[in-house]
């Protein structure tokens, strides 16, 4: 689904600068002509030690702190800035972290069914929706399966994330529209296209 999403984006967008949150050297390999690359994983790292300095108000306050982020987000960079330079953190990695996505144009999630309680990924990738919604960032989920979503941590951050999400297309429509829809995502922001994955397959196939 990956290798499908960024094959579409080369194509509507030859000149387009793809920058991949999570490193695939194969990919950058393949694409090595539109210039693709991976973001720096300490820049990555550092953005998400972030989390952990907020842990205590986190549990006190569920949701305060995404909230913070997507209304005041100069606010919480302050503070946060204070804190981390007080503990002795570096923070010139996780300040290039953030200017990525002042920069980008969009945000592209591609196929997964990781919006769910069993993955731990669910959570990192709703806070890098809120960091993009953060900084006016259209996002955009291609291929997805939503759910289940038992943990109520989990269902209200996919409240707080996916309802200003530009577009998610899905998988299936039985089980995911039916959570989008009661997470608040209007309909016009929906759509059901089957498995990227397929497309693969399809330029494959025999001719007769």
């Amino acid at each position: 689904m990956l290798h499908t999403a960024i094959r579409r984006v080369v194509d509507l967008c030859p000149d387009a600068q793809i920058e991949l949150l999570k490193p695939h050297p194969a990919f950058e390999k393949a694409y090595e002509h539109a210039g693709m690359q991976s973001v720096n994983g300490e820049q990555r790292k550092k953005w998400r030690l972030q989390r952990p300095l907020w842990h205590r108000l986190d549990q006190v306050m569920p949701g305060v702190v995404d909230r913070l982020s997507t209304s005041y987000p100069r606010l919480k960079e302050g503070i946060l800035e204070v804190k981390m330079n007080a503990m002795g953190y570096d923070t010139c990695a996780r300040k290039k972290f953030l200017r990525r996505f002042e920069e980008a144009d969009a945000l592209l999630v591609s196929g997964g069914g990781f919006i769910t309680d069993l993955f731990r990924s669910s959570e990192r990738v709703l806070n890098i929706i809120l960091l993009a919604r953060s900084r006016d960032t259209p996002v955009y989920m291609f291929g997805q399966g939503i759910g289940p979503i038992r943990n109520s941590r989990l269902w209200e951050k996919a409240e707080r994330a996916l309802p200003e999400v530009r577009q998610i297309s899905l998988r299936e429509k039985k089980f995911s529209r039916p959570i989008l829809q009661r997470l608040g995502v209007s309909d016009e922001r929906i759509s059901v296209t089957g498995d990227d994955a397929v497309a693969l397959a399809y330029d494959q196939h025999p001719q007769s």
